[in-house]
């Protein structure tokens, strides 16, 4: 017995060390799996919001097809565009959401189309009454369906992520706690104990302070994801309402262009997809090349774009026009093949007693109304130009 006391207080200390040091790593290990886990229920969080907003776009286009003869066909190719978009979306929530909630959402996700197709056959037919009959009474509650469905998901994905995070962060408490207990104990017996700690130590912060900052590196690329158009970079249409809306508020002279590129069709019906995005990125530099830095561009699906002009009003508004529509119209590199292509430019100015919406809807009104002037043109918004068909452009999606 005395030479087992002899032995225990003889190597004690290193016991002691090696479970400590044991537990920190284990509890350093739970802190990172913590954040990790954060971060991807963060992610499928966005997902579910971007198919949540994609699915609110598809709804929106359906009326358009009454527009004008060649709305239908440039409404399915949107609407293929959007529902490609949300099959990857639902591609990236499978491997991240358990099999049957998956399967799930695929599913209403999958009824959903069912019915807007339904009712763009009716639209295509011009049988509105029997569509509006049909958005009533089944597409408007598969949508709320749906809708609620997703929100659920997504307050779930941050809920979990908060818990991750709020885990992770006692974690790095504990981890703290018991570095310093530690440190303390291993003070009093040996200074070389006490430097490996500390260098421990300081190691195991550096560590966590990475961890943090992908976290946040993570949060703002989904937030820019969110905000701005992948194919361009430029902001998207959520993102253009807003700072739409700021600048009605913040009062000055601020104006709206709405951009349409002429035979975009023929671009992607004879060179294909591939080419009309080439054409799509070099018209999205143009755009910016053409503007002043205090000006806001911004794709809003398609070959649709926008500007907003927060000052100088439609004197202004006018010459950055005729800039765009001169960089627009000289040739563009598109997969290999020189195109020409043309848009045509609306122009809407704000008034106090506006809102966005109406105020884009005004700029598409006066683009419709360059577009019957021989394309190629700009046009400014006068009230006369509300008797033209155009589709209604709803400022969020």
């Amino acid at each position: 017995m005395r030479r087992f006391r002899a032995w225990w207080r003889h190597h004690r200390w290193g016991k002691v060390l090696v479970a400590v040091v044991i537990a920190l790593a284990l509890v350093t290990d739970l802190n990172i799996v913590s954040h990790r886990r954060g971060v991807t229920e963060s992610q499928v969080a966005a997902q579910l919001h971007s198919l949540g907003l994609l699915l609110n776009e598809e709804s929106s286009l359906q009326w358009k097809t009454l527009a004008a003869g060649n709305a239908p066909v440039q409404v399915a190719r949107e609407v293929g565009g959007i529902r490609g978009s949300e099959r990857a979306i639902l591609a990236r929530l499978a491997v991240a959401l358990p099999g049957a909630t998956s399967l799930e959402l695929s599913r209403l996700v999958d009824e959903y189309h069912v019915l807007l197709d339904k009712q763009l056959a009716l639209l295509v037919v011009d049988d509105s009454a029997a569509a509006a009959q049909l958005e009533w009474q089944e597409t408007d509650p598969k949508f709320e369906q749906l809708n609620a469905r997703i929100t659920a998901l997504s307050e779930a994905s941050l809920a979990s992520s908060r818990r991750a995070s709020t885990t992770a962060d006692y974690l790095l408490i504990c981890t703290m706690a018991l570095t310093a207990l530690m440190i303390g104990a291993l003070l009093r017996r040996f200074e070389r104990a006490h430097r490996a700690a500390g260098a421990a130590t300081a190691e195991l912060l550096r560590q966590e302070r990475a961890a943090l900052v992908l976290a946040n590196q993570n949060a703002e690329a989904i937030r820019h994801q969110a905000e701005h158009d992948s194919l361009t970079g430029l902001p998207n249409r959520s993102l253009f309402a807003e700072r739409v809306d700021l600048a009605l508020r913040s009062g000055g002279d601020p104006a709206v262009m709405f951009i349409d590129l002429d035979d975009f069709k023929r671009v992607n019906d004879s060179l294909g997809h591939a080419a009309g995005d080439a054409l799509l990125v070099e018209v999205a530099r143009r755009l910016r090349g053409s503007l002043r830095d205090s000006d806001t561009p911004a794709r809003l699906g398609g070959d649709e774009f926008a500007v907003l002009i927060e000052d100088g009003g439609v004197d202004t508004a006018i010459r950055l026009a005729r800039r765009i529509i001169g960089a627009l119209a000289e040739p563009v590199d598109a997969g290999g093949t020189q195109v020409r292509t043309r848009g045509s430019v609306g122009i809407a100015v704000a008034a106090p007693d506006r809102d966005p919406t109406d105020i884009l809807r005004q700029a598409d009104l006066a683009m419709y109304a360059a577009k019957n002037r021989g394309k190629g043109r700009f046009a400014v918004f006068d009230e006369s130009m509300r008797d033209l068909a155009a589709p209604s452009v709803p400022m969020s999606a």
